[in-house]
């Protein structure tokens, strides 16, 4: 009883001595971060609309008080951006064929009439190019931003995690606790970088399926993909966000990388609660109504709502706090003060914190669903001309029988577009192809090109919208591991007819792919074993077109249909523990070709076959006869893709098999074990729960 006493007592002297220590000085010994707490070396980047000539920059920066008195960091070099000043690497490029199934005939279902919907295309594929962070500098630079004090959202957050953290970054073992996955990625043309947003999971146990919560982790890249650190942006905000105004534009000053104040409910005192803050990150740049372009990320969240419940012993109505898993946007260049929305509290101690605004979509005339994810957002060029903004945003809710939402950015509300089955509940299962990148507007992509724009808008017909964007499967036992997911091309369409005299829009997946590889090499999901990459989960996962350009293959000023190439950059996710980026060559060259979904070159209105590009008529709307309005080439895809999964796991189960040894004797954890062991007696030292 004596040793047990004395034992506790030695763990609370240790509590408290480290307690008093960080009280008096927030920095531990071992974190090495007092020389960073100096000014920060930074590049003061404007965008290149910024309405200051670039001669007038010093002068401005002088005589604003947010730029000039900063004493966090210190601008050694600033400048306006310049567009393409920077020259871009050159890729080295192989052949990618795989098979896309359309719509061209209705096959009933009849899986054994899939080969008259497929159709083969080249493109060619880089090598791809791992975006890896090592996740003890980002701890360090959490720890840092904990020792400034002056981020109130780190501040917030830094009772879950505090004390570990610095001994994990001791220990040098961040990497069993911290996991950085879905990175999701766009361009910054008014800048001239890429903005990666992932997702940064912290699980305290070190199981990475099981994390207590996320973050939505902020990077930028350069034209050449190298991570460019301790930028500084000036980016357009809102009065919430405002450091200082020019021609009654709010402006403000963005550090990268950093954590994005993305407000969520948690309690500190509640330790069952897990899978907390933003889950899955995607991307998608956005026209806002004073005309600059921002980033908006889409991702899942639980949050907590207080609902009305039946107390049956004295039949009141009582208020109950409820959690729900909700579809949000939120707006990493605009803020909000507190988070009532995501908690449903007032008056806390976060009711002045300022947070990245956020906002709950919900779909009108419906209870709030306790689970929402994995909608497909899209930009309506359609939409954007009729607003003269980003007013609403759609989204692919369901892809089999497809379901389109229309939402509101500002207030969240959303209603169903288009359903190609009315009858179908908002509850029911979604099935295994869902999720990915954001959906690319082929527009969208030829207006932003220098040369020929006009001229290469003119393939598309009138009246309609053309998206491409990568989904993904899930299957489940197909031939490898429990789970495998590979990225499927998709193509939406969206046509307008004129029903009894006002206009009407249909939706449909016109092509979809069976898995593409990508010529990635998957990791296997336990990295101590390289060879079983059929155990558990076998993984790769789209989450972002960062940037489309057109071009002239001869370097030739002019481009037409004929003769152009276009190239794509994606963001995927492998084995939930990296981030790579790929590029892709002449996906779109390969499908302008097709007279069902483009108009030749040169095609006059008059000339337009309707009936080709498989438009449908009022006639054939109003008797719910449209012809390849169905999921044919959904599942004849799927069907594929299950091969694929079998001939895959035929390939890697043979290697294990010839590696058996290997996969026994292989790995030597011995001194990551050691540093795990060391990491855990120092909080057991401390008396620290790592929970």
């Amino acid at each position: 009883m004596a040793r047990h006493l004395t034992r506790y007592g030695l763990a609370v002297f240790f509590v408290v001595l480290l307690v008093c220590h960080l009280t008096l000085n927030p920095k531990l010994p071992w974190t090495n971060v007092t020389h960073k707490l100096r000014p920060v070396k930074t590049r003061l980047v404007f965008g290149s609309s910024f309405p200051i000539d670039v001669s007038a920059i010093p002068d401005f920066i002088n005589d604003t008080p947010p730029l000039r008195e900063n004493p966090n960091y210190n601008y050694e070099h600033i400048e306006k951006h310049r567009p393409e000043s920077i020259p871009v690497k050159k890729e080295v490029f192989h052949p990618h064929p795989f098979q896309v199934y359309d719509t061209a005939q209705d096959i009933g279902m009849d899986l054994h009439q899939c080969g008259l919907l497929r159709n083969n295309v080249s493109t060619e594929v880089s090598e791809a190019t791992n975006l890896h962070t090592p996740l003890c500098d980002i701890v360090a630079r959490v720890i840092r931003g904990i020792d400034r004090g002056d981020d109130e959202y780190l501040s917030e957050m830094a009772p879950y995690f505090d004390l570990q953290i610095r001994l994990q970054l001791k220990h040098q073992v961040c990497h069993r606790h911290w996991f950085r996955l879905a990175g999701s990625s766009l361009y910054l043309d008014q800048y001239g970088y890429h903005i990666m947003i992932s997702r940064l999971a912290y699980s305290p146990d070190g199981n990475r399926r099981d994390p207590k919560f996320s973050f939505a982790y902020a990077q930028l890249y350069d034209e050449n993909w190298q991570e460019v650190r301790d930028v500084s942006l000036v980016i357009p905000t809102n009065e919430q966000g405002a450091e200082f105004y020019v021609d009654e534009q709010a402006f403000r000053v963005a550090h990268y990388p950093q954590i994005i104040p993305v407000p969520f409910f948690h309690k500190y005192k509640d330790r069952a609660l897990r899978y907390l803050g933003p889950e899955d990150p995607r991307l998608i740049l956005v026209k806002n109504k004073n005309n600059y372009e921002e980033p908006m990320m889409i991702f899942n969240l639980h949050h907590q709502k207080y609902a009305f419940a039946d107390d049956d012993e004295d039949r009141m109505l009582l208020k109950k706090p409820t959690t729900y898993r909700s579809m949000w946007i939120s707006y990493p260049w605009q803020f909000q003060k507190g988070k009532n929305n995501v908690d449903d509290l007032v008056n806390t101690p976060t009711h002045n914190t300022t947070y990245a605004k956020a906002v709950e979509l919900r779909i009108k005339n419906m209870p709030r669903q306790s689970k929402q994810k994995n909608w497909t957002p899209m930009i309506s060029d359609a939409d954007r001309e009729v607003n003269g903004y980003d007013k609403t945003i759609l989204f692919v809710y369901r892809w089999a029988s497809m379901q389109v939402l229309k939402c509101d950015l500002e207030t969240g509300k959303c209603g169903f577009l288009y359903e190609q089955n009315e009858n179908l509940k908002v509850s029911s299962s979604i099935g295994p192809f869902r999720g990915g990148t954001q959906m690319a507007n082929v527009r969208h992509v030829l207006q932003a090109q220098k040369q020929n724009s006009e001229e290469l808008q003119k393939i598309i017909p009138p009246g309609r919208e053309i998206w491409l964007g990568f989904a993904r499967a899930h299957l489940v036992r197909c031939g490898c591991g429990n789970d495998l997911y590979r990225p499927n091309l998709v193509v939406v369409l969206k046509d307008t007819i004129i029903v009894n005299g006002e206009p009407q829009e249909v939706f449909k997946m016109s092509h979809v792919s069976s898995f593409v590889s990508l010529n990635i090499e998957i990791v296997p999901w336990d990295p101590s074993k390289p060879y079983k990459l059929c155990s558990g989960t076998n993984a790769l996962i789209p989450n972002g077109i960062s940037h489309w350009k057109v071009f002239s293959p001869s370097n030739s000023k002019a481009i037409n249909i004929r003769s152009f190439m276009d190239e794509l950059v994606l963001a995927v996710s492998v084995s939930d523990t990296t981030v790579y980026k790929v590029n892709i060559r002449g996906l779109l060259k390969a499908l302008v070709t097709d007279d069902a979904l483009f108009l030749p070159s040169g095609a006059s209105e008059t000339e337009i076959d309707k009936s080709k590009l498989q438009v449908p008529t009022e006639l054939q709307l109003k008797a719910g006869t449209m012809p390849s309005f169905n999921n044919d080439n959904l599942v004849c895809a799927m069907l594929a893709s299950v091969k694929f999964c079998s001939d895959y796991g035929k390939e890697k189960l043979a290697i294990e098999k010839d590696h058996i040894l290997d996969t026994i004797f292989l790995t030597d954890t011995e001194e990551e074990d050691t540093k795990m062991d060391n990491y855990h007696d120092n909080l057991d030292e401390l008396g620290i729960d790592p929970i």
